[in-house]
Order: structure tokens, then C-alpha cells, then sequence
């Protein structure tokens, strides 16, 4: 790989690359830490492997998307990156950024045939791949059939490379406004979305939680926002990031948080009830001179926060109990919003036991289409531009002023909090006309002691439109559960039509479907878990009598009635 010559050794003049290349000259410490691959680097490092790749990029891409001073013609143009959370990703991710082009990156768990078609989704002049996924994306090559092929460009960086930091160019500007990230999210049915994300996307625009003094454990997969999001806000204050790739994985996280040191600790509901789990059957019976550890781990961390979808109140009190009242973050946001919208922070039993998501952040205008209550209209600098090449998907994600239908119910509380009431088109079940909430119902079964997980899917039924189904993990020391005793031990606190009439409790050696921030993909769980016959459900679901329960009951206000 050539090292790039003095004109190429240069960055993009704007408030980023300002802030890495301050960072780069005042602090000396390891940015990044990658024990998988076994990489360490300083920011002046990273910000010599970044223009270094730049050059390289440069170098094999067609002459004619080139202008005469060797730049992009068309800055905003998309390049896809194939590579796991690792540095190359990272080095790969700011180069493309050093460009002016808007970074692409995709699951490495992808299909040749579906990376081929996200591929010509963009239009992505090259995709840049680490070495060890070059394979995968000679294959997405080569599912094209016209010639010349998009060109595949190894991530690469010199060992140590010597030349002296770059410089800010002060003719090299971008608009923020431009595209700078797209990322492809899950549609509930067909081909995914590309939501295209602003370049103003990588520059935090509320004071960062964290510090250059903050060392982070970061997990998340990269094909998605919140692992893009958390990487970038920690190589912009230059807080030292350790890289644990391979999904949630709890052992090695526990024992890294058992040394000490870990300040910075973020993720989705899945993350926490996975940490969780591991504690209660794992670490919760160690001698209490080791487990004491563990929990100092947790004691000692300065910035935790909830994100991808609203913890449960179970989570959010043992995570409470555990690290001693001390503050915790959920914060509110969605792919098409670019960065967080709403922070709500609480230490407080009685303030986690609500679905609070706060209030709004600097920068962001609220709106609910019913006054203080309603769906969630959101405007900020980072929301989406729209979703790429689908001009009818776009206007309809917007209202005529411009503010983004997130679909999520919500109202507005006495203290101004906006308190989420759950999605508009799918966190209900409409049992015999009746509207059962699935956050409330699924907060309940989490609640009992012999449930691990459980999630509520809206099962469809003939006679009553759908039924309250009820899937759950039981915890280790479990071995049956049936909907008859559930049912019992649900209906002190919820009333009788929302309680379950169906229930499939999860085998050990049952995989529940996942998307890859860990959430639920309730579609495939209800068809895989659910299955549905000529007279009803089938397999090893339990269905409750309705019509039985409907004739015995006394009391009106069960069925939804005063």
C-alpha cells in the first residue's frame, strides 16, 4: 500500500476532522483498542491510517468519477463497506467520510445475491472490504453482469506508517447537509428501506456524554445506527474504545467490567436482559468476595444508557438495585431520526417504572397530532433526507411541515415528560374490539419470578380478531409452565382481557428470531412459534376457552365493559 503523497495527506475543513486532528495532537493515548484483530492505535495513528486508505481508495477507483485535483466529481456519491466491528470498519468508515461520499455499510452475514442488490440500490461507485470478508465481496461482484465490475478495495493500512499528521485543507468543504451515511433497515414485508442520513450525522450537536478520561466496551454491530452512533461519538472526544465483536456476548463483557477501568457502557433492552440473565444464573451465587467484583464493575461505570426500544421495568429496576440508585439514561430515536431525540435520565425506582423517554433534546422540535397526546412528529438537523430511490415511502414519512411520523403513541405528562405509549401499528392487540397494550401485558409476565423473557404477539383468531399470545423463556431452574397458572398469577394485576389466551413456552434448544440489535422479529416468531391450522393454532401452543371464561365471569369491567 502507498503512503500518500503531502497534497493527499490532508482532511476535510470542517468541525470533525478540526476536533480528531486537535484530539491527535494533545493526547497521546490509545483511541482504539482491538484485541480481536490485534490493533491498538492513537488518534494521530487512525487519522494516518484514514488519509492513507484515502489515497488508496483514490487511486483504484475509475478515472472518470475523478475531477482534475484528484477529488470526487460528485461529492455525496455512496461506497459500501463489507466488514465486521473491528478498526478496519472504523478506518474504512472515516475515509469514506474524508472523501465527501456517504458510507454504506453492510452486514457481513449478507447474501451475495442481497448485498448485489443493496449494492445497485445506491449506485455504490466501489465496496471497500476487510481482508478477511474479501471472498464475500468477490461474490457480491461478481452477481453483476455488466463490465466494468464495481471495484473491490481491500481495507488496508501501513503497519506504521511515519509521515507527519495531516493537515485540514482549507479548500476542501462539504455541506452538512449532504448525504453521509445510508443505512438499510428491516421492512416488515419486501426488500429493506435505505434510510440516507445527513453528513451532519458524525458532528454531535448536544454535548457528548463522554470524555477523552472514559474508557467504553463497544458491542453493537456496524450495519446499523446505534453501533455507527456510538463509535463515532466516542472517536470524536477521543475516549478510549475497546472493541468486542461477535454480537452480546456476556461472559468476557462481565469479566472485562470485573477489572475495573470501564466507565462507558451502552445498549439496546436485549443487551441489558442478556447481562442480566447471565448475573442472576451465573454470578449471583459466587462467594460474595468474588461476586463483589462484578458489582463494583457496574458501580463504577460513569455513563450507562438504555436505546433500541423501551426497557422493561424489570431491567430497569435490578440494573438500579445494582449499581446503587445511580443515574441511568434511556434515550429516544429511531434510524430515520439520525441521532437521539429525547434523554430521559432517573435513579429512581418510582421514575423506572413508567415508560418515560423524557423531553427534547437541543435542537429538535415536538409535536403530537392530538395536543398533549398522540403520534410522535419529530424535526432535527440529522433526520433522514429520505429513503433512497422511493419518492412515495419518502413524502409519506413526512407531514406537510416537514416533521417526521415516527408511528409511536405518545402523551405528555404533568411534568412535561412525554411518556411512550407504544407503536401505533403494532404494540396493541384488538381482542374482541378491545385495545390490549403489549408493553403493560409483557412488563407483567417479566415481572414473575419463573419467566426469563416473555413477548406478547398479536395471534389472529375468527371469532375475536386476535388473541394475547404469550411467548416466553422460562428461567433455568423452570422446567413447565402452563397458561392456566400464568393466567393466575396475571390476574391480581392486569384485567381479564388482557390476560393470555395463548401460550408457547420456548424450548432450550429453541432459537428465538433476532434482528441484529437483538430485538424481537415478531412476524417470524408468531409464524415459527404460532403455526395456525385449518380449526386454530397448532403445535405445543396452549389456547384458553374464551367462550367458557365469557360465561363464568361476574364482573363486567374484565370484558372491557364500565
Amino acid at each position: 500500500m502507498r503512503l500518500p503523497s503531502p497534497k493527499a495527506a490532508s482532511l476535510p475543513n470542517d468541525a470533525l476532522f478540526k476536533q480528531l486532528l486537535h484530539n491527535a495532537q494533545v493526547n497521546p493515548n490509545i483511541l482504539i483498542h482491538d484485541p480481536a484483530h490485534n490493533k491498538d492505535a492513537t488518534t494521530a495513528q487512525f487519522l494516518r491510517d484514514v488519509v492513507a486508505f484515502k489515497e488508496e481508495v483514490l487511486s483504484q477507483l475509475p478515472q472518470n468519477l475523478l475531477n482534475s485535483q484528484g477529488r470526487l466529481q460528485t461529492p455525496g456519491v455512496y461506497i459500501a463497506i463489507l466488514a465486521s466491528l473491528s478498526y478496519d470498519f472504523i478506518v474504512g468508515l472515516y475515509a469514506v467520510v474524508a472523501l465527501g461520499a456517504a458510507a454504506v455499510p453492510l452486514s457481513t452475514k449478507v447474501l451475495p445475491e442481497e448485498g448485489d442488490w443493496l449494492v445497485k440500490k445506491c449506485n455504490a461507485i466501489c465496496l471497500l472490504a476487510q481482508q478477511e470478508h474479501i471472498s464475500l465481496a468477490s461474490q457480491i461482484q461478481s452477481q453483476q453482469p455488466t463490465d466494468p465490475l464495481i471495484p473491490v478495495i481491500s481495507i488496508q493500512h501501513p503497519p506504521n506508517p511515519s509521515f507527519a499528521l495531516p493537515q485540514i485543507d482549507p479548500t476542501l468543504t462539504f455541506p452538512s447537509t449532504q448525504p453521509g451515511l445510508l443505512l438499510f433497515t428491516s421492512g416488515t414485508t419486501g426488500p429493506p428501506k435505505g434510510a440516507i442520513l445527513p453528513r451532519q450525522l458524525f458532528f454531535p450537536h448536544v454535548d457528548p456524554d463522554c470524555t477523552a478520561d472514559d474508557t467504553a466496551i463497544v458491542y453493537r454491530a456496524v450495519n446499523g445506527l446505534p453501533g455507527v452512533l456510538n463509535l463515532s461519538d466516542l472517536v470524536y472526544v477521543c475516549a478510549r474504545i475497546e472493541l468486542f465483536p461477535g454480537g452480546i456476548q456476556p461472559a468476557p463483557i462481565w469479566e472485562r467490567l470485573r477489572c475495573g477501568g470501564v466507565t462507558v457502557l451502552a445498549g439496546a433492552t436485549r443487551f441489558w436482559q442478556v447481562l442480566m440473565t447471565h448475573y442472576e444464573e451465573r454470578l449471583r451465587a459466587l462467594p460474595e468476595n468474588e461476586r463483589i467484583l462484578y458489582d463494583e464493575g457496574v458501580r463504577n461505570l460513569r455513563v450507562v444508557w438504555f436505546g433500541g426500544g423501551m426497557p422493561l421495568p424489570a431491567a430497569k429496576r435490578f440494573w438500579l438495585r445494582l449499581r446503587g440508585e445511580k443515574e441511568w439514561t434511556v434515550k429516544y430515536g429511531a434510524s430515520e431520526l439520525g441521532r437521539e431525540a429525547m434523554v430521559f435520565r432517573f435513579s429512581s425506582e418510582s421514575a423506572a417504572l413508567k415508560p418515560i423517554i423524557g423531553r427534547p433534546l437541543a435542537g429538535t422540535e415536538v409535536r403530537l397530532t392530538e395536543g398533549q397526546h398522540g403520534e410522535l412528529l419529530i424535526k432535527s438537523p440529522t433526520v433522514m433526507i429520505g429513503y433512497i430511490d422511493d419518492e412515495e415511502r419518502t413524502h409519506a414519512a413526512f407531514d406537510a411541515d416537514g416533521f417526521y411520523r415516527t408511528g409511536d403513541l405518545v402523551h405528555q405528562d404533568a411534568q412535561g415528560m412525554f411518556v411512550f405509549d407504544g407503536r401505533a401499528s403494532a404494540d396493541f392487540v384488538r381482542f374482541n374490539g378491545l385495545r390490549v397494550s403489549v408493553y403493560e401485558v409483557e412488563s407483567q409476565l417479566c415481572d414473575l419470578p419463573y419467566i426469563l423473557e416473555a413477548y406478547v404477539l398479536s395471534i389472529p383468531d375468527n371469532r375475536y380478531g386476535h388473541r394475547v399470545g404469550a411467548l416466553v423463556l422460562l428461567a433455568a431452574r423452570e422446567t413447565s409452565l402452563t397458561l392456566g397458572k400464568l393466567r393466575k398469577d396475571l390476574a391480581t394485576v392486569l384485567a381479564m382481557y388482557k390476560l393470555p389466551t395463548a401460550l408457547r413456552v420456548v424450548d432450550s434448544d429453541e432459537e428465538l428470531p433476532r434482528s441484529p440489535e437483538g430485538k424481537l422479529s415478531r412476524n417470524t416468531a408468531m409464524q415459527r412459534f404460532f403455526p395456525r391450522e385449518a380449526r386454530g393454532l397448532s403445535g405445543k401452543v396452549e389456547v384458553w376457552d374464551i367462550e367458557l371464561e365469557e360465561m363464568v365471569t361476574r364482573r363486567v369491567w374484565d370484558w372491557g365493559g364500565i
